[in-house]
Order: structure tokens, then C-alpha cells, then sequence
């Protein structure tokens, strides 16, 4: 037998039944392994309370309990019984096909006391005999059959208490284990997004500063385009996957607020044109005249329109249409896309929007993909209350992506987004350990006037602080010898630096990174790649730590 497992015979497991047994059979119950007790006494009888307040242990219960113990699996119920009348019954306890423990339930009386065995009993266990005799004479007599009967129900509920307890905690100990593997998929995912974005950084920010220059000949900026195009495709996978693994562990991931769903629509349409992609499938967009006004995140319903109309023109053939339309239905705001490309299989219909599912693909993959966008576009959904659904003929007939989304509870018009602010020349100080990210950040900074001075680490970045005393400083979070945190509470903590801006640049983009950006002393937190007009806004908003820089003025002010 191995060493027991003594978490498998805990009292608020095994109490409740047992004491249920205790009381119809007026019996006490001990659980035993590894020639020990490890739980009860449950329900003690008067018999039982008066040997062990006298200190007495006749060992039938351990002698019992050794036998079970020392069982074949066949295991009988085991009766012992000494010349004084007192017998316990026990059972051998087995899981997984091997005996891990007994249960013994005792003390009994085969017959009506005899004065001369009960005063045996009071002589070897110090206990007056009027007083043993008195306890002795009220007990009901047991006769063997059926103290055999007690230990086989009493075998019959251990075994089931210790398979449900064991398989309790078997459940227990997969949903710790998960639990742990899921929060190590979200910092693998984490530091995934954070090592592609930070080369995406440098690529996106180098093509931003060589397509503004005018030296470009129209070939030269074709190209650039491509590569812009697929650096920033990189980093939509690097956020479908962090998207996916936030909602999944029920993280905040939406900012709402009153959105027209026809705005979205058209939105998304310029994206597709914009990209090129309306050359070769023709998209025809249908609106109503009256607001679909919903409460929501414009930026997420752009990523589940973008992520369908993705899809659509992946496969649609060339010259095939793609249809967006959004209506009202009854109390539920509409939006569909439907095309005419390869369709959606009777059999892949009902996990089209599993994470990771994909059609049969092509061994060249010219479609690409991950198998993430449908799940996103579900799970986005329904985190606005909304539901999706996914319709198709068959192979070959085309598919329509359907979502319905409740209207907002008042109508209020969607507030427009504030105009870029223009922003005069700042003294930037850009903290970088990126070599390539630090350089090409720097350029485009230049490219719009600014005066830039850089740093590779944050002890190097804080003297530069402290020696140029920037209006805004950009900090990488993940620096060598000073973290980006350490660095802006560094900088609070300096009255005389309390006017530089600090910005947040950084490929970790969870809602806790914002938080302790925040916490630390940021103003604004911007995740990689930033495209070079989203950074240029954030120079300029106001923020929750400090105010806009002296050099900073905002359309209005300059009015």
C-alpha cells in the first residue's frame, strides 16, 4: 500500500455522510491509513465517549483496521470480537485498484451485556462498573449477520466518497494547472505581441520618413506602400492574438461609448479602397437614412467590419462582389456582409467561428491567415451584447456574415473626433533600447521639426531628462538598468521636471500595462506601431499625470 494521501479523508468530506451512517446504525466510524487514524471519531456513542474519557483503548478499532488493511482485493468485511462481548466491523477502502485506507465503525454488542463480561470490561479499563453496566444495559444488541451488513454498506459509501473526493480533486488540481497555463499563454502572448511590434516599429516608422520624402520616384513609393501594407498586416495578427487571449480571460477590452453604425460602415469601406482592394472586388456599401446608433467601441466594430470584409475579399474570386449593408430590424441594429467567393462547407459551418478553424486550404496558402478573425469578430460581438451569424449554400455559393447589436438605450449623437491639434516644434527626449526602433523613430520626429535627443537604457534616459529638460519625453517600458516605470517615477518625483510630458512607447498593450503606465506617472501610453499621426496626437493630448507642454498649442489655442 502507498503512503496515503491524507487530503482523501478530510473531515468536511467524509462527515456528512458518515454521520448520516452513524445515526441509523448508532455506530461510531474512524478512518484509518498507514496503520493511523486520519479522521473521526465521527458521531461518538456513549460507549465510546466513556473509554475515551477514561483513557481507555481496548485496540479493536486498530486491530480492525490492521486487517483491512493487510486485505486481498476481495476484501470481506472484517468482525473482531473479544471474550467481552464488544465487536467493530470494518472495510478495506481501495481507489485505482489498491488499498489506500479502512474504515472501522464500532463499539457493538452481539448480545445482551452479561454482568460478568461488563465487569471484566470496567476492571481492565478503570472505569466503576455501576457506571459501565448503567451505559452497557441501554446499548442494542447487533448480532453478527448484520454487523457484516453494516461493514459491506460501510464499504459500498467509502469507496464512492473516495472516488467522488479523488475525482474532485483531480478536477481541482486540471483547473489549477490550466489556470496557471492559461496565465503563462497570456504573458507568452504578451511578450509575442512585444518582440513583433518592436521591429514593426522600426519598419513602419523608417517607410513613414522615406514615403514623405519627395525624392521617391513613383516606383520607389509603390513599394514602400507594399511594405507598409504587410508590416502593419503583421502587427493586426500580433493584435487579433492578444485580443483573443484577453477576451477569453474575461479582460476589459472595450471603450464605449454612442456610435453611428453607418459611419463604422463607411469607414470601413475607405480602409478596403485605401488598401487597393476594391480594384479587383467591387464593394457596394447600403445605409439608411436614419442613425443606427449603438453603444460601443468604434475602434473594435472597425476591427470586426475590417476582419469580415478581410475575409470577403480573401475568398471572393476577381471580379466577384462584395456587398456591406446595415439596416434597423425591429429593436436591433443590422450589419451584413455578404460576397459571392468560395462559400462555407455544410460540415465547417457550425465551428466557422472556433479560434484557429479554417476551410481547406491550398498548399501554396495564398489566403493566409491564422484561423483567429471569425473567433475575434464573435467574441466582439458579444462582449456588445450582440450576436453573429454565419449563412451559406454550400461550397462554391457564396457566404453572408450577419450581426445583430441592441440600439443604445438613449439616442445620442456620437461625439466627433476632436481635429488633430497642431502641434508647434518640441525638444524631445526619445528613450530607445532598440537600435533600429530608437533610429527610425528619431527621423520621423525630426522629419516634423522637432528637436530630438536620444538614449539607449534609463539611467542614460533620466540624465538626458534631467539635463535637456524636454517638453515630452517618449519611453520604452522595457529598458536595461531603469524600466520605462522606474524612469517616469523618477521624473514625478521631481517638482522641477513636472512640466515633460511623458509618453508611454511600448510593444506591451494589456489593459494592466495601460494601468501601470498610468500608476507610474505617464500621461499617455501608445503601443507599437504607432502610425506617425496617431504619436503626433499623443504629444499633444492632455493626460491624467501632467498637462500639454509649453511648446505644444492646440488648433483652438492658436485661433
Amino acid at each position: 500500500m502507498t503512503p496515503p494521501d491524507e487530503d482523501l479523508f478530510g473531515q468536511e468530506v467524509w462527515r456528512p455522510a458518515l454521520e448520516k451512517f452513524c445515526a441509523v446504525t448508532h455506530l461510531t466510524v474512524t478512518l484509518w491509513a498507514d496503520q493511523r487514524v486520519v479522521c473521526g471519531p465521527i458521531h461518538p456513542t456513549p460507549l465510546f465517549e466513556v473509554f475515551a474519557q477514561n483513557g481507555y483503548e481496548p485496540g479493536i478499532f486498530a486491530d480492525c483496521a490492521r486487517r483491512c488493511l493487510a486485505q486481498a482485493l476481495d476484501r470481506p468485511a472484517v468482525v473482531v470480537a473479544p471474550a467481552y462481548g464488544l465487536a467493530a466491523v470494518g472495510a478495506s477502502l481501495v481507489l485505482e485498484g489498491e488499498i489506500v485506507g479502512a474504515a472501522v465503525a464500532g463499539y457493538a454488542l452481539f448480545d445482551f451485556p452479561q454482568s460478568s463480561a461488563i465487569e471484566l470490561l470496567a476492571r481492565e479499563a478503570g472505569i466503576p462498573f455501576a457506571r459501565l453496566w448503567e451505559i452497557a444495559r441501554r446499548e442494542q444488541p447487533v448480532p453478527k449477520r448484520r454487523l457484516v451488513l453494516h461493514g459491506e454498506l460501510l464499504q459500498v459509501l467509502g469507496d464512492s466518497i473516495l472516488r467522488e473526493n479523488h475525482r474532485s480533486r483531480q478536477y481541482e488540481a486540471t483547473a489549477a494547472a490550466l489556470r496557471v497555463a492559461s496565465t503563462a499563454k497570456d504573458e507568452f502572448i504578451a511578450m509575442l505581441g512585444h518582440e513583433i511590434r518592436n521591429p514593426l516599429a522600426a519598419v513602419i516608422h523608417s517607410v513613414e520618413v522615406l514615403r514623405r520624402a519627395s525624392s521617391l520616384t513613383p516606383d520607389a513609393k509603390r513599394l514602400m506602400g507594399v511594405v507598409d501594407r504587410q508590416a502593419r498586416h503583421l502587427g493586426r495578427i500580433a493584435d487579433d492574438l492578444l485580443d483573443l487571449s484577453r477576451i477569453g480571460s474575461h479582460k476589459k477590452v472595450l471603450d464605449r461609448r454612442p456610435v453611428d453604425l453607418r459611419d463604422v460602415a463607411r469607414d470601413a469601406v475607405e480602409e478596403l479602397q485605401a488598401a487597393g482592394h476594391d480594384e479587383a472586388h467591387p464593394v457596394s456599401l447600403v445605409l439608411p437614412d436614419e442613425p443606427l446608433i449603438v453603444d460601443g467601441d468604434v475602434g473594435r466594430f472597425g476591427q470586426v467590419l475590417g476582419n469580415l470584409l478581410g475575409n470577403a475579399v480573401k475568398y471572393t474570386p476577381i471580379g466577384g462582389s462584395i456587398e456591406l449593408r446595415a439596416e434597423r430590424r425591429g429593436d436591433r441594429a443590422c450589419i451584413s456582409v455578404r460576397d459571392e467567393g468560395s462559400g462555407i462547407e455544410a460540415a465547417l459551418l457550425p465551428r466557422i467561428f472556433e479560434p484557429f478553424t479554417q476551410g481547406k486550404a491550398a498548399l501554396d496558402r495564398s489566403r493566409g491567415g491564422l484561423g483567429l478573425g471569425l473567433a475575434l469578430v464573435k467574441a466582439l460581438v458579444e462582449e456588445h451584447g450582440g450576436t453573429v451569424e454565419a449563412r451559406s449554400a454550400g461550397a462554391g455559393e457564396g457566404s453572408e456574415f450577419l450581426i445583430e447589436l441592441p440600439f443604445a438605450a438613449a439616442t445620442v449623437a456620437p461625439v466627433a473626433p476632436a481635429p488633430a491639434p497642431a502641434i508647434a516644434p518640441l525638444r524631445i527626449v526619445l528613450v530607445e533600447d532598440n537600435a533600429d526602433a530608437r533610429e527610425a523613430l528619431r527621423e520621423l520626429l525630426r522629419f516634423e521639426g522637432h528637436v530630438v535627443d536620444v538614449a539607449a537604457d534609463g539611467l542614460a534616459g533620466l540624465r538626458a531628462i534631467y539635463d535637456h529638460r524636454p517638453d515630452v519625453a517618449i519611453i520604452d517600458i522595457g529598458l536595461p538598468l531603469l524600466d520605462g516605470y522606474q524612469v517616469a517615477q523618477r521624473v514625478r518625483a521631481d517638482r522641477g521636471l513636472a512640466g515633460v510630458r511623458l509618453v508611454a512607447l511600448t510593444g506591451y498593450g494589456q489593459p494592466k500595462d495601460r494601468e501601470r503606465a498610468t500608476a507610474a506617472g505617464f500621461d499617455t501610453h501608445v503601443v507599437k506601431p504607432v502610425d506617425g499621426d496617431h504619436l503626433m496626437r499623443s504629444l499633444a493630448e492632455p493626460g491624467s499625470n501632467g498637462s500639454p507642454a509649453d511648446g505644444i498649442t492646440t488648433a483652438k489655442q492658436g485661433q
